[in-house]
């Protein structure tokens, strides 16, 4: 597909880094976050276009998702209108924000200064919702539809600052 571009980079630049790369080279108005261990249905970019046509006042948008286990089992379903923004404000609590479900203006991304770097406090998707609330954008939420299955790895980032565990792979569906 012409309209798609494959950025390797040479050497690992961590997924903040990355994802400011594929930002800067994107050509689309909008951004649709995906990790590579996720599933996007079919009518993804179908949904999250429709949203910023209805609502063109939006930056950012979350959809819901279904984790699922190593095996593709799905595990648990969570809704976006579940983040509590006053909490996360607080004490940095993402309350079901998932990064593969979110799409943004690309121009939005890049005023604010796109991803930051993995620490071993914070990943780069939870320090990016984080810079975003703090600079005073609004996190809209679609529940009418699901944007991901999000795949929980032992291998991830995220597990490896939050810990594994077992149940997540332990699913009926194996």
């Amino acid at each position: 597909d012409s309209r798609v571009t494959v950025i390797h980079n040479s050497e690992n630049q961590g997924a903040g880094r990355s994802r400011n790369i594929g930002i800067k080279c994107a050509k689309a108005p909008i951004i649709c976050v995906m990790d590579d261990d996720d599933v996007a249905p079919p009518d993804r970019a179908e949904v999250t276009l429709r949203w910023f046509e209805e609502n063109p006042e939006s930056e950012l948008v979350q959809f819901p998702y279904i984790r699922i286990g190593y095996f593709g089992e799905h595990l648990k379903q969570f809704h976006g209108s579940q983040f509590d923004e006053k909490a996360f404000k607080e004490n940095g609590t993402p309350n079901y924000f998932s990064n593969p479900t979110v799409a943004f203006k690309t121009a939005s991304g890049i005023a604010m200064g796109g991803y930051p770097p993995e620490t071993k406090e914070m990943t780069d998707d939870i320090q990016f919702l984080k810079n975003w609330v703090e600079s005073g954008r609004k996190v809209d939420f679609d529940n009418r539809a699901f944007a991901n299955l999000h795949r929980v790895m032992p291998s991830s980032i995220m597990q490896k600052q939050r810990g594994w565990r077992a149940e997540w792979v332990t699913g009926a569906a194996r």
